[in-house]
């Protein structure tokens, strides 16, 4: 899987925009990790970039936190970029990673995006997923 941070334009939106481009598997392996994020008993965290099948951009840190009524969807804090939502919001997130495990998919994981416009999250950073495109990061900035 591919880690991208830029703040150049990818896909028709304008930086900075966080893109993880990956294999069925890949996204497959993601929703596996991803799993310990929803248990709202307990809060958890990784950092993205030290997950073995992730490839990340130099010099990008991705935190991925789970903090109870946490509603960070992409904020950036100094040299990190960090995801920290309530669990409940990482079950939401998690279905799209099994769904683009299933099959060869894009998703815009953006609060303003009818999937989860209905979440009062906060974000600073576009977050674009995709299992169709798993080589192809550069093709994808236009």
């Amino acid at each position: 899987m591919q880690l991208n941070f830029t703040f150049d334009t990818v896909m028709d939106s304008l930086g900075p925009n966080l893109t993880l481009l990956g294999s069925k598997d890949d996204f497959r392996q993601l929703a596996q990790v991803v799993t310990d994020l929803t248990d709202a008993g307990r809060p958890h965290h990784f950092e993205l970039n030290n997950l073995p099948f992730v490839d990340p951009t130099p010099g990008a840190r991705v935190v991925f936190a789970s903090k109870p009524n946490a509603n960070k969807l992409g904020i950036i804090e100094g040299r990190v970029l960090l995801f920290e939502l309530d669990a409940r919001y990482w079950e939401r997130l998690f279905k799209f990673f099994v769904f683009m495990s299933w099959d060869r998919r894009t998703y815009h994981l953006n609060s303003d995006d009818a999937s989860l416009a209905d979440l009062e999250l906060h974000q600073q950073c576009h977050f674009i997923c995709s299992s169709e495109y798993p080589h192809l990061s550069k093709a994808l900035q236009e």
